[in-house]
């Protein structure tokens, strides 16, 4: 008993440091998590492959545990003249130095970049090399540091070419296991995010040049549609002079599907522009109510031909808005062109403005064919039609929608849709 009573302040001594040590691993761990997930944050908010690894680099090289930080991706071979690798490099390839960062204090120089690691060949023996060519985390010593060389911890970042990218991380100490983990996890997650920057830039592309060939081809179209329209007003002109009947509706044939025609080849080229962002607003003061009302008699006249019934409802307040007066009209003619052509005869369209606190909203509501619920969300998507048999029946490229939807957002509005299948739509801005 004795003894036992002798060692239990040095028993106690020992828990009370074993309790220290795993309340310090618990802080680190919590910091170390609470550190990752605000970094994986801002960085999923860059969009550039060039903006990620800058500011995973900054990030990085502020931990402790980091003293530099270099990232290279695979590249063609580039400054061959004069590389001090130029007597082992095969010239199938190199990685590409395209970020660094240094732990140096305010008003000091960062550490030089030396020239063998601007360009690294990709063959074995050399570390960086080794994390590209293996795909696996690599740790080495630098050679030529002196009696205590740096340690080099390297990282993958796969992005679907032939080789990695490499996370190089120097340290004058060598690195726990706990820190090489978390660093692990943080490239994993670069290189998902610089995959997704890549893929965006190469559908950002894509994107411009089918754009550009769609206003080539638009501009190409509307030269001929031009002179077709033009000759066939002479053409018909002459014909009724000369009493020709069966010649005149020809004529005017030609003259209403050339003018459809223009009309489509116009939308493509107007849609083109505003998602290329070529589209300038010229804002002004408006009214919306009395801009629907100057245009009502034409919506009346498209509704009676088809025994429609077209109202308007202003409200008691005057809605002004700030916007573009032509592409505000375009948006509540494509809304009312779209009422008229889904309603279902002797049926009604209701067009209404309403102000709120610090909005305004119009709405145009029909009673026609509705909308499935499964097609609402594409429903203002470029050239989307809800079903083949609706395009065989009424016809259109489904551009209408796409241009209120762009012209709207381009204002800083919203658009919606509220629709039931078989009894009606309501659209609204």
């Amino acid at each position: 008993w004795e003894s036992d009573e002798d060692d239990l302040p040095a028993r106690l001594q020992q828990r009370k440091h074993r309790y220290r040590e795993l309340l310090e691993a618990y802080t680190n761990e919590l910091m170390r998590s609470a550190w990752i997930n605000d970094l994986h944050l801002r960085l999923s908010r860059l969009d550039t492959a060039d903006e990620i690894t800058r500011l995973a680099a900054e990030q990085l090289v502020s931990r402790h545990e980091v003293d530099q930080v270099r990232v290279w991706f695979p590249g063609p071979p580039d400054r061959c003249s004069g590389c001090p690798w130029a007597e082992r490099c095969p010239q199938r390839g190199c990685l590409h130095l395209v970020t660094t960062a240094s732990d140096t204090e305010e008003g000091q120089d960062p550490d030089p970049i030396r020239p063998e690691e601007e360009r690294v060949p990709l063959i074995r023996g050399l570390p960086a090399a080794d994390v590209a060519l293996r795909d696996q985390p690599i740790r080495a010593e630098l050679p030529g540091a002196g009696a205590t060389p740096d340690r080099f911890e390297g990282f993958p970042l796969p992005y679907g070419g032939p080789s990695s990218g490499v996370l190089g991380l120097i340290s004058r100490t060598p690195m726990d296991p706990n820190a090489r983990r978390l660093f692990e996890v943080v490239a994993r997650h670069i290189a998902t995010l610089f995959r997704n920057a890549r893929l965006v830039d190469v559908l950002r592309s894509a994107n411009e040049v089918k754009l550009g060939f769609i206003s080539r081809m638009s501009h190409e179209l509307k030269t001929p549609l031009t002179a077709i329209l033009g000759y066939s007003e002479l053409l018909r002109d002459e014909l009724e002079a000369e009493g020709h009947q069966m010649g005149v509706e020809g004529a005017t044939t030609i003259q209403a599907s050339g003018r459809k025609l223009l009309e489509i080849v116009e939308s493509i080229l107007e849609l083109a522009k505003l998602q290329s962002g070529s589209v300038r607003l010229r804002l002004d003061v408006l009214e919306l109510g009395g801009l629907i009302e100057e245009r009502l008699l034409r919506y009346l006249k498209g509704g009676r031909e088809r025994g429609l019934t077209v109202t308007l409802d202003r409200g008691e307040v005057p809605a002004l808005i700030s916007a573009d007066r032509t592409r505000i009209r375009q948006v509540i003619d494509a809304l009312v062109e779209n009422a008229l052509k889904f309603s279902n005869e002797n049926s009604e369209i209701k067009i209404r403005v309403e102000v709120g606190e610090d909005t305004v909203e119009c709405s145009v509501s029909d009673e026609g064919i509705g909308v499935p619920a499964e097609a609402l969300e594409r429903i203002f998507e470029p050239f989307h039609q809800v079903s083949e048999k609706i395009h065989l029946d009424y016809g259109g490229l489904g551009l209408g929608l796409a241009l209120v939807k762009d012209l709207v957002e381009q204002h800083g509005g919203q658009v919606g849709v509220e629709s039931h299948l078989g009894e009606g739509s309501r659209f609204w801005f």
